[in-house]
């Protein structure tokens, strides 16, 4: 189980140079845009996991009238997400576990964008936020998914051949969409999945360490099994 004060902890840390590496983290931000885009016009919306504001920042400029409540677990991810978007009017900030939320208001729309691998409870987050929608409201999200860390998986696979010794799986095993689909379901959501697989290559191994040391995704690598 992952510790929830110690992944805000963590992102705290990294909170002002988190942007300079989250290459993938952006690039599957820009893609919910599309689908939120999709789905129609919002008037109330809540970013679960909202960072440095990043996905926040093109929902304001996308949604100019709509009122964004923008959360994180992170205090020190929130200090740098409000000064980015000081310009914005109709943007808010609270300091919420998007597991367990605590706001009493309901929204037309809660999005997240690589947040969700987080959670230690699926079925206890998406009942959390159903109950935050409001009648015919959207649930929008992206997150990593059963592929992530695939090729650092297959690296260890292959040491352990040449080693010859027991076979051990190294990092986490992201929740499976068909898993995402079954719970969701089951709440009686309306339910619709799309996949997409995004490459970031690095020069070596050194370089790909780096760079989830930098994006705080070492918790991850510890392993955790759904």
């Amino acid at each position: 189980m992952i510790s929830k004060t110690q992944v805000s902890c963590h992102f705290g840390r990294r909170s002002q140079a988190y942007d300079e590496y989250a290459v993938v983290q952006k690039s599957m931000g820009y893609s919910l845009l599309e689908l939120v885009k999709e789905a129609g016009v919002f008037q109330n919306i809540l970013e679960i996991g909202c960072g440095t504001g990043f996905l926040t920042t093109l929902l304001a400029q996308r949604y100019p009238m709509a009122k964004i409540t923008a959360s994180d677990i992170s205090s020190e991810m929130l200090t740098v997400a409000t000064k980015n978007l000081s310009q914005y009017e109709n943007v808010s900030f609270a300091l919420e576990d998007g597991e367990n939320l605590k706001l009493s208001e309901k929204f037309d729309l809660i999005v997240s964008n690589a947040a969700f691998q987080w959670f230690n409870d699926y079925q206890q987050a998406f009942t959390q936020m159903e109950r935050h929608l409001l009648p015919g409201g959207c649930l929008i999200y992206a997150t990593f998914g059963e592929q992530t860390f695939y090729e650092l998986n297959q690296s260890f696979q292959a040491a352990h051949r040449s080693l010859e010794i027991k076979r051990v799986h190294h990092g986490p095993e992201f929740i499976s969409m068909r898993k995402l689909t079954d719970i969701t379901c089951g709440l009686g959501l309306s339910v619709h999945l799309e996949e997409e697989n995004i490459t970031e290559k690095f020069k070596g191994v050194r370089e790909f360490l780096t760079s989830v040391k930098k994006k705080e995704l070492t918790i991850l690598l510890k392993g955790r099994i759904y």
